[in-house]
C-alpha cells in the first residue's frame, strides 16, 4: 500500500488479544499513538503503531521507510534491556495481521513532556534542575551500560508519569538507538564507536536543534554523544529556549562541528549563569577527546557548580519543577483553582491564563459556584481518594434540541448505568462515576442542564441564586463534584 497512509486504528480494534484501542492521541514522524486497554491487567497502555507513510512523504517502498522500520524494531529490543524507573517500560509487540505493521505496547504516560512544561512555564530555576538530570541522567548510564546509545535525546523525549500527585520524568524514544554500537580501535577519540555493522546507519536520523558534531558531521556515535544532547537539554531548561533554535538551524552546523567558539557565545547570550558554563562548555565540546565523557559525570559536576551558587536551599521560594511534587497537567492550557478541583480552559492559550473569563457565585448555603467562560470544552482535574486526579473533558456537543455535553475520561473510564466506557454523551440531568483502568472508584460528577427562564438559565437544583443570563449562557452545563462538594459551571455564549 504505497503513496497512502493505511486507515487508523479503528476504536475497539483488539491486538494480541487482550489490548482494545480506546482512541487515537497522537501522530506524526514515523508512527501513530493509541490509548487502549490491557484486559486482562485492567490497566490503560499505549500503542505505537508504525506508519506506512512517514512524514516527510516517504513509503514502504523507500529506503528511508525500511530504515525506520528497522529501528521500531531496534527501539522495542533496546526498551526490553532496560529496567531503570526512568526509562519508558514496554510490555509487548506485535504486527497487524492485515498489513504486518509492527506495534509496541508500553506504559501510558499523559502528564506532558519536558519541552511543553518550559514552552509554558519559562525557565527552571538552578536549584530545580537536579530533579530532572539525576533520574534521566540514571536512565542514560543504564543504557550506555547495556551498550545502547539513545542519539536522540531531546526534551520532547523526557516524558512525565503521573504518580501519586507527583510527575516522574522518563526517558523515551529509542527510535534511533544504536543497540548493537561495536567498539573500534583505539583513536584518539575516547569512546568512539563503529557503525559499519548497523545496515540502516546510511539514514540520518536526528534532531538538528539537539544534536552532537559527530552526528551533524555523519560520523560514530558513543556515549559522548547522548552526553552532549543532554548538555542542550540541560541549557533550555535553564534558558527557556533551545541554544541553537534559529529559523534555518542547519546554518549553524559548520561551526558547531568545527569549534567551540559559538557554543561559548551562545551560553553568555542565553544568560546562564557564570558558575554552570564550565561543566556545560566541558559537555558541549566540538571534539570527543575533550569531551565530558559520561553521563554520571556531567550530573555530578553540574550538581558541584550548582552546590556553590547555594542552588539548594529556600525550597519553598522558587517555582517547583513537575518532577518535585506539583501536579502539573500534560497539555499546555490555562489553569484555574477552584478549592481542590482544578479546572482548564482549553479554548485558551498557556500565556492567557489570567485572562479566561471566570467569576464566582455566592451561594445561600455558604458554598461557591466557580464559572468558567469556554468556546467548547474544558478539562477538568478531580482529587480521588487513590491519590491521582482523575482527568476528564467536558465538550459541547450540536444536537436538534440545541446541545449535549460530551464527557470523556483522560486517564479513566467513565461509568453510566454500570457501564464503563471511554466517554459518554449527555443530554439530559444526570451523574457519571469515574473509574481507574485497575477497576478502582475515583469520584463521582452530576451533571445539571438547567432550565431557561425568561432571559436566564437557572439551575433550581442548587438553589435560586444560581442563574446566569442567556446572553452568556446559551450553552450551559452545571457540574457537581460529590467528593468535594464544589460546583462548576461551564458555560459558552454561542
Amino acid at each position: 500500500m504505497q503513496g497512502a497512509e493505511a486507515p487508523e486504528l479503528a476504536e475497539g480494534t483488539r491486538l494480541l488479544d487482550r489490548y482494545v484501542i480506546i482512541d487515537r492521541i497522537a501522530g506524526g514522524g514515523m508512527a501513530s499513538i493509541y490509548r487502549a486497554t490491557d484486559e486482562r491487567l485492567q490497566r490503560v497502555v499505549c500503542v505505537k503503531l508504525l506508519r506506512l507513510v512517514l512524514e516527510a512523504g516517504s513509503t514502504s517502498g523507500s529506503t528511508v521507510y525500511q530504515a525506520t522500520y528497522s529501528h521500531f524494531l531496534q527501539e522495542a529490543l533496546a526498551l526490553s534491556r532496560l529496567h531503570h524507573p526512568n526509562t519508558l517500560k514496554i510490555f509487548d509487540f506485535g504486527y497487524l495481521e492485515d498489513s504486518g505493521r509492527p506495534f509496541q505496547i508500553s506504559e501510558f504516560l499523559d502528564a506532558g513532556n519536558l519541552e511543553q512544561h518550559v514552552r509554558r512555564e519559562g525557565p527552571v530555576l538552578p536549584n530545580a534542575i537536579l530533579s530532572i538530570l539525576e533520574p534521566i541522567g540514571g536512565a542514560m548510564q543504564e543504557a550506555h551500560e547495556a551498550s545502547i546509545i539513545h542519539r536522540d535525546i531531546k526534551p520532547s523525549n523526557i516524558l512525565f508519569a503521573r504518580i501519586n500527585q507527583t510527575l516522574v520524568p522518563k526517558l523515551a524514544d529509542f527510535g534511533i538507538a544504536h543497540a548493537t554500537p561495536v567498539k573500534k580501535k583505539k583513536t584518539e577519540d575516547r569512546d568512539a564507536y563503529d557503525d559499519a555493522e548497523d545496515p540502516v546507519s546510511v539514514v540520518t536520523l536526528f534532531s538538528p536543534r539537539w544534536a552532537a558534531p559527530e552526528q551533524l558531521a555523519g560520523a560514530a556515535s558513543g556515549p559522548a554523544t547522548d552526553v552532549y544532547s543532554f548538555a542542550l537539554v540541560t541549557v533550555f531548561m535553564l534558558a527557556g529556549r533551545a541554544m541553537f533554535e534559529t529559523k534555518d538551524v542547519r546554518a549553524t552546523f559548520p561551526e558547531r562541528v568545527i569549534g567551540d567558539r559559538l557554543v561559548t557565545r551562545r551560553l553568555s547570550e542565553l544568560g546562564i549563569a557564570p558558575p554552570l558554563q564550565p561543566p556545560l562548555l566541558r559537555a558541549l565540546a566540538a571534539r570527543i577527546v575533550e569531551r565530558t565523557a559520561t553521563v554520571v559525570q556531567f550530573v555530578n559536576e553540574m550538581k558541584e557548580a550548582l552546590n556553590t551558587m547555594g542552588a539548594f536551599p529556600e525550597r519553598g521560594h522558587r517555582k517547583r519543577m513537575p518532577s518535585e511534587g506539583t501536579d502539573t497537567l500534560s497539555t499546555p492550557l490555562a489553569t484555574r483553582q477552584y478549592g481542590n478541583a482544578q479546572v482548564v480552559s482549553a479554548d485558551a492559550r498557556p500565556e492567557e491564563a489570567s485572562q479566561v473569563p471566570t467569576h464566582e457565585i455566592p451561594m445561600a448555603s455558604g458554598a461557591r459556584a466557580s464559572v468558567v467562560e469556554v468556546d467548547d470544552r474544558l478539562d477538568l482535574a478531580v482529587p480521588s481518594e487513590l491519590g491521582v486526579d482523575a482527568r476528564v473533558r467536558l465538550t459541547f456537543v450540536p444536537s436538534r434540541d440545541g446541545y449535549r455535553v460530551n464527557v470523556k475520561g483522560l486517564n479513566c473510564f467513565i461509568v453510566r448505568d454500570g457501564r464503563p466506557a471511554a466517554a459518554a454523551l449527555l443530554e439530559r440531568d444526570g451523574a457519571v462515576e469515574l473509574m481507574s483502568s485497575a477497576r478502582e472508584p475515583m469520584g463521582r460528577l452530576r451533571f445539571t442542564f438547567g432550565a431557561v427562564s425568561g432571559q436566564n438559565r437557572v439551575f433550581p437544583a442548587f438553589g435560586p441564586e444560581l442563574l446566569l443570563p442567556l446572553q452568556r449562557a446559551q450553552r450551559a452545563v452545571a457540574i457537581h463534584i460529590e467528593s468535594t462538594g464544589e460546583l462548576i459551571v461551564m458555560c459558552s455564549q454561542a
